[in-house]
């Protein structure tokens, strides 16, 4: 169905997400919508997050990027939690999202919403993003609500989103992960040994994707 949208009975189905309703509502205010793009694409755009990327100096990755969002899902309970959606990102990988309120000046005020992981074809496993120190986390450890992490009910601004490197492996071709990178094999078996993927040096570097557009909540 893609974008389309079901308003007869209580579904709503956007970009591949599946939202709960009475009736979709439309507008932006309602989900805060953020399609993702590909850093270097909306950096030299004019749009609201371009102009945050430039004013905190961020520079870009080269991770690959078919389609994309984040939204902060304001319609299942417990409302504001970030959700995710992507294809064609980079396979088997780990990456790290972050909050960046509209007006700042430096990656100072960025706030770590938690991680997603893609699968063999780079989609997102799971559409919540979440903390992940363990492959087991990939799709049960608790989704944060974007409002407890900013300490604001209401707010506007950016996701950028970051790689922490590969997680995992499939060695019988079904596009799960059954091998993982852990601190204690880069083919580790079990799913519950810590990740090994190194934390970030910094948000001045390696910025993959971007809202396209500001991001409200």
């Amino acid at each position: 169905m893609g974008d389309a949208q079901r308003v007869m009975g209580r579904v709503v189905l956007v970009g591949g997400l599946l939202f709960g309703a009475s009736a979709w509502a439309g507008p932006p205010a309602v989900l805060g919508f953020g399609q993702l793009g590909k850093c270097n694409e909306v950096k030299p755009s004019a749009t609201a997050s371009a102009t945050l990327v430039n004013a905190v100096g961020a520079s870009c990755g080269g991770d690959p990027l078919k389609t994309g969002r984040l939204n902060v899902d304001l319609k299942i309970a417990p409302a504001g939690r970030v959700v995710v959606a992507t294809t064609g990102a980079q396979p088997f990988n780990l990456y790290e999202v972050y909050f960046v309120p509209t007006g700042s000046t430096s990656t100072t005020a960025a706030v770590k919403v938690g991680q997603f992981a893609t699968d063999c074809s780079g989609t997102a496993i799971d559409t919540r993003v979440r903390p992940i120190t363990k492959a087991a986390d990939v799709n049960t450890s608790a989704a944060p609500q974007l409002s407890a992490l900013t300490g604001s009910a209401h707010g506007g601004g950016a996701f950028f989103v970051y790689s922490r490197g590969p997680w995992g492996s499939d060695t019988n071709g079904d596009c799960t992960a059954d091998r993982y990178n852990t601190t204690s094999s880069p083919t580790d078996s079990n799913a519950n040994n810590p990740l090994a993927n190194p934390a970030l040096g910094g948000l001045t570097t390696g910025l993959q994707f971007v809202s396209k557009d500001a991001v409200t909540y």
